[in-house]
């Protein structure tokens, strides 16, 4: 998702939802860099590019970085639902939570002040 946003901006949500689908829902190994070749086909993205920048040592440094980043906020696995209120971040949701649950969460860290 990292090497993606260098060529895409714009699309970053609609392709996490793909890499996720594709990890998820069919099983796909995400270690195999041909699962990235097909992932990015309908962004018209360069493939040898998009590969080449995927598996370089900076790309793996900023991802390692994001990872610690999340970690911070409180994430400590995926999904994870993060608010922020008042500059601070607050994981509301990690995994399944009802919607019930996320209202009342949120409403929760709206309280704090």
């Amino acid at each position: 998702i990292e090497t993606f946003k260098t060529f895409d901006s714009v699309n970053v949500v609609a392709f996490s939802h793909e890499v996720q689908k594709a990890y998820y829902i069919d099983g796909q190994d995400l270690r195999n860099d041909e699962v990235y070749v097909k992932l990015i086909k309908p962004y018209h993205i360069n493939d040898k590019e998009f590969l080449q920048k995927l598996n370089s040592v900076e790309m793996k440094n900023v991802t390692f970085e994001w990872f610690k980043t999340a970690s911070s906020w409180g994430v400590s696995g995926y999904p994870t639902v993060i608010q922020v209120h008042n500059g601070k971040y607050y994981a509301i949701a990690r995994g399944y939570t009802d919607l019930t649950s996320l209202i009342s969460n949120m409403q929760s860290v709206l309280n704090k002040n």
